[in-house]
């Protein structure tokens, strides 16, 4: 078929981020000058759903749900087209509670005392992953250098709340030995 390019790439339904923020997390825009790259892809406008929704879900948005709109404008040698992702973002999850289940060797208050991501804050992908780091470091700084500590995240039947629930699998711990000579 005939040659189309993006005139323009907007958003709709969008609140927790704007447009600017938003074009950051997609490939399908305007090409430079509306003339070099901006080629209309079904394929690619269809990663980009996938990249919008996996962006709002790990801001806590795990109802989201992204669609899109394609207008085709003007007609001849070259179409130009209008894409309009249409987002219904959907409640914002909170944390509930924070627990950790098969810690031995550390209380809860202990692991929990520098984490980011708390009860009472909506749920954010980046301060989770922080936190497991945190919590690894815990556990690897003092000999536990095999620790396994995984995130459960689960939902309550209230919509927009859910219990962060952090299993740890302690493992062995391991101790330095000084040189030996023999």
């Amino acid at each position: 078929g005939r040659s189309r390019k993006s005139l323009w790439t907007n958003f709709v339904g969008n609140t927790i981020a704007n447009d600017a923020r938003l074009l950051t997390q997609i490939k399908s825009k305007p090409g430079v000058l509306w003339l070099f790259g901006g080629d209309l892809d079904r394929t690619k406008i269809d990663a980009d759903i996938e990249a919008l929704t996996a962006y709002y879900r790990s801001l806590g948005f795990f109802q989201a749900k992204v669609g899109r709109e394609v207008q085709v404008v003007g007609g001849g040698k070259r179409e130009w087209t209008m894409l309009t992702f249409v987002i219904d973002e959907g409640p914002r999850y909170t944390v509930r509670n924070v627990s950790f289940v098969g810690n031995k060797r550390f209380k809860g208050e202990f692991i929990a005392r520098d984490l980011k991501l708390a009860s009472g804050q909506p749920f954010n992908q980046a301060k989770l992953d922080a936190d497991l780091g945190l919590i690894r470091d815990i556990y690897g700084g003092r000999g536990f250098v095999f620790a396994d500590i995984r995130a459960d995240p689960r939902f309550l039947e209230q919509p927009g709340q859910l219990d962060l629930v952090y299993n740890i699998d302690e493992g062995q711990r391991y101790r330095e030995i000084g040189r030996a000579d023999v």
